[in-house]
């Protein structure tokens, strides 16, 4: 009867808004990674010209001309400015940066990436 093509049509359409959903996230996650790869050598070169990374987000962003990245990031630096991390959030996904690994790695869990760990100072300061 008429309801078959109705039903089909209902199908489909989930089917594509569920595949629509899908390519979204994993664009959210490209540029998460992408952001955490630029941010990176950034970070790598204010420590070499400085001997220390920066204590904020803001000095990156004055003295690298970091642009174009969005507020998912929080950053954390050693207390001595020679260790720092950044963590990047998804829509469903953790992304680190360590100084210590030199790597963008994903991760399960925040603590992971040095944030709050000890030896990092309690403050985060986010990209925005």
């Amino acid at each position: 009867m008429n309801f078959v093509p109705l039903v089909l049509v209902s199908v489909i359409g989930g089917s594509i808004l569920t595949l629509g959903n899908y390519v979204k996230v994993q664009a959210v996650d490209v540029v998460v990674k992408a952001d955490l790869v630029t941010l990176s050598k950034a970070l790598t070169s204010y420590e070499i010209f400085n001997n220390k990374y920066p204590e904020s987000f803001e000095e990156l962003v004055k003295e690298e001309g970091i642009s174009d990245i969005g507020e998912n990031y929080i950053y954390q630096r050693s207390e001595n400015g020679r260790e720092a991390a950044v963590l990047g959030v998804s829509d469903n996904k953790l992304y680190c940066w360590e100084s210590e690994g030199m790597m963008v790695e994903e991760i399960t869990q925040k603590e992971e990436c040095h944030v709050g760990h000890p030896g990092f100072e309690p403050g985060t300061s986010t990209l925005n």
